[in-house]
């Protein structure tokens, strides 16, 4: 499990520490607080296990866009995790301009452990697991669209592709593909099953749905919010045998207030096959269901030094504010600060 991450001069997140709760973390803040750039940071560390540093780097913009504004020093991001009680990590560091631009280095591993197998053994663990980590945003042209049916398909952070995921799971996974069926069943009562139907152009596919009735409609019939909570489940359940970060903007998106609560049921039962969920959202709604988990509420501000990140649990207030109204609604009032400036 990563139990921190802590960022300096990468983007709006010039100084920073992020801690992330084992289970579920949840970011609030106003729109351009930065919590996209947390985001844009896993991203960016996805890419350095997968690729070459340069490569990287260009994959996010180069320099330009993902050092802070007036920047002095280089970017550096510092993961810290634990595993089996012994804490260790990683840092990276980027200086700005180099042909080869990010190194890293092994970070806070117990003296007794350095040079060990057990140091290399976590070492490698930790690789993996932020090589594995995916970051999502739906968007709900991109679930319409159709697929090339090919074996080495992914599921795209947008949800492209996800008829081609599916049609591969039919084979290859029929267990996932079925647990997918069962959490939309759950969702949408008036649905059977999932199909994936023949595309425009030979060799593609469209997502569609059979209802209980034996109606099949593509993905041009159906709703929004329909599309992308089987965008969601299918990139939940993806990683039931990966432990790594999952991360989701803006979940609430087009989906009823109350297909919220199956959906955050699923991410709860994902965590425990060891996998992180980071979600950011503006949902009141979504943010209740948190009211008893504050260390999972991670708050945004910004500023003219940049972001600032609170951890809800940190607060010294955070007990008696939480007595008087709910979670989303004392967020939405201001009173927990992360809301648009008046």
């Amino acid at each position: 499990m990563i139990t921190e991450i802590e960022v300096k001069n990468f983007k709006t997140l010039r100084d920073v520490k992020i801690p992330l709760a084992p289970g579920i973390t949840v970011m609030v803040g106003a729109n351009n607080s930065g919590k996209s750039n947390a985001l844009a940071v896993l991203k960016l560390l996805r890419g350095l296990e997968r690729q070459p540093s340069a490569e990287a780097v260009a994959a996010m913009g180069g320099d330009a866009s993902i050092l802070s504004r007036d920047a002095t020093d280089g970017l550096s991001i510092s993961v810290r995790a634990a595993l089996d009680g012994t804490a260790f990590g990683r840092l990276y560091v980027h200086s700005r301009g180099k042909q080869n631009p990010m190194f890293m280095k092994p970070l806070d591993f117990p003296a007794s452990t350095e040079g060990s197998s057990l140091a290399s053994r976590l070492d490698r663990q930790l690789g993996a697991f932020i090589a594995a980590t995916s970051v999502h945003d739906l968007s709900v042209a991109s679930l319409r669209e159709s697929a090339i049916i090919q074996r080495e398909s992914a599921l795209e952070p947008d949800g492209r592709d996800v008829a081609a995921v599916l049609d591969n799971l039919a084979g290859d996974a029929p267990s996932l593909r079925d647990a997918i069926d069962e959490t939309i069943r759950r969702a949408a009562h008036e649905v059977k099953r999932i199909v994936t139907r023949p595309g425009p152009t030979p060799g593609t596919k469209v997502l569609g749905v059979e209802e209980k009735d034996g109606r099949v409609y593509g993905a041009d019939d159906m709703s929004d919010g329909l599309l992308l909570f089987i965008g969601l489940a299918v990139a939940a359940q993806l990683k039931t045998q990966t432990p790594c970060i999952l991360a989701i903007e803006e979940p609430e998106r087009g989906i009823h207030p109350r297909r919220l609560r199956d959906l955050l049921d699923q991410l709860l039962r994902l965590t425990k096959s060891g996998v992180q969920v980071v979600l950011t959202t503006h949902s009141p709604t979504l943010l209740d269901e948190f009211r008893d988990l504050p260390e999972s509420v991670l708050i945004f501000d910004r500023d003219e030094k940049g972001t600032h990140v609170t951890r809800l649990s940190d607060r010294p207030d955070w007990a008696e504010q939480l007595k008087g109204a709910p979670l989303g609604e004392l967020w939405y009032s201001g009173v927990l600060g992360g809301v648009p400036g008046r």
